[in-house]
């Protein structure tokens, strides 16, 4: 699944991708336009660079998109190329770059889903002031505004699905840049896909007194336990979505085998699987369908921050801290590679017997989650 964010310069393109791609799980892919080499000669003298600029961009946007693998979040569409060629050019290079465009990325098939981001013309020009791009210095209001309706003319081309309006006028304020936006790419549920754990446990260790209470060793062991267990069903849970989807989109000749991959590498296979069989029966086609793609995709997205999370906790030493023979606390030890000087980093963790409440609710809400999508894959089937 190939999902694009557009919009004029200025409109949060990059950090809305960041955050998207974080939040539901996906690759991300930044906008190659540092390697464009007439960029700045561009702005500086539009009128003499700007066939060979839009010539380098067409170029390196499809090599771009081309080489794309898996599901991915982008900064920009292949149709961005056609929307400035629209405003920059004219008459026989048009022609000439129309000709390239459509024997590179316009052979290319289109996102699978494209947002574009709206802002007013003011607010745009306030953000491009504010982050000093030497070549976005000269700017004009016209410009800007000439190129947000060559997106309003190219709308519909942007992705197979689009969010917005393409009647006259401005694309709606709901697709503008921001979090709040977001909710209809996440799950029901997903209130803390992907956080860290709070790790700042010290202060419920300290009893009435100030006196340190003794630790209960065996109720926090149960809970590690419990939690590997309730970890073990989820990875469950993928292997009987590739094994239920095997037939449609599974080759044992160039695949490793199912029992030989890593956790990671199974959560990739089963979105795998389940986008090969929505497009092989024509499912990803209905709204209901590519919702239910994007949905599950944001699940496998918390499979890999629980995933991470998993590893940390069975890596970790736990360390017992006593005093007067009798255990005072347990500390949970992550030791993982530094930055600079220090060659590692160590975070601690003080535990408690509710210290894996959460850990066991997340991966308990992601089970329920994934049970119900094999559930809609067998009616399906």
């Amino acid at each position: 699944m190939i999902i694009s964010l557009e919009g004029l310069p200025g409109s949060g393109k990059t950090t809305t991708a960041k955050l998207l791609a974080e939040t539901v799980g996906m690759e991300y892919a930044h906008e190659r336009s540092a390697t464009v080499p007439f960029l700045d000669d561009f702005y500086s003298d539009v009128e003499r660079y700007t066939f060979e600029t839009e010539l380098c961009f067409v170029l390196v946007h499809y090599h771009q998109y081309r080489d794309l693998r898996g599901s991915t979040i982008l900064d920009f569409s292949p149709v961005k190329d056609l929307v400035f060629a629209d405003v920059n050019l004219k008459g026989r290079e048009f022609d000439l770059f129309r000709s390239i465009y459509d024997h590179t990325s316009g052979s290319c098939p289109p996102p699978d889903f494209a947002v574009f981001l709206h802002l007013e013309t003011d607010h745009l020009l306030e953000r491009i002031a504010a982050r000093g791009r030497p070549f976005e210095a000269g700017f004009e209001s016209s410009y800007l505004e000439a190129i947000g309706n060559g997106y309003l003319g190219r709308y519909d081309e942007l992705g197979r699905r689009s969010r917005g309006s393409t009647s006259p006028g401005s694309i709606p304020a709901r697709t503008s840049c921001g979090p709040s936006n977001m909710h209809w790419l996440m799950p029901a549920h997903s209130d803390r896909a992907g956080e860290e754990p709070d790790s700042s446990r010290e202060n419920e260790l300290v009893g009435a007194g100030g006196e340190t209470p003794e630790v209960d060793a065996d109720a926090i062991y149960r809970e590690i336990g419990l939690y590997v267990v309730l970890f073990q069903s989820l990875q469950d849970i993928l292997f009987q979505i590739c094994w239920f989807l095997a037939e449609a989109a599974y080759d044992p000749d160039d695949r490793k085998p199912l029992s030989s991959m890593t956790f990671y590498e199974l959560v990739s296979e089963t979105g795998r699987r389940v986008h090969a069989f929505l497009v092989s029966t024509g499912r990803e086609e209905s709204e209901f369908g590519f919702q239910f793609g994007v949905r599950f995709h944001a699940l496998l997205g918390r499979c890999r921050a629980i995933g991470r999370e998993r590893n940390r906790v069975v890596h970790s030493g736990f360390i017992h801290l006593e005093s007067f023979d009798r255990l005072r606390s347990i500390v949970m030890s992550d030791m993982r590679p530094g930055s600079g000087e220090d060659p590692v980093s160590i975070e601690n963790e003080y535990l408690t017997a509710e210290s894996f409440n959460g850990r066991q609710k997340e991966i308990a809400e992601t089970a329920l989650g994934l049970s119900m999508a094999k559930t809609q894959l067998i009616h399906w089937r």
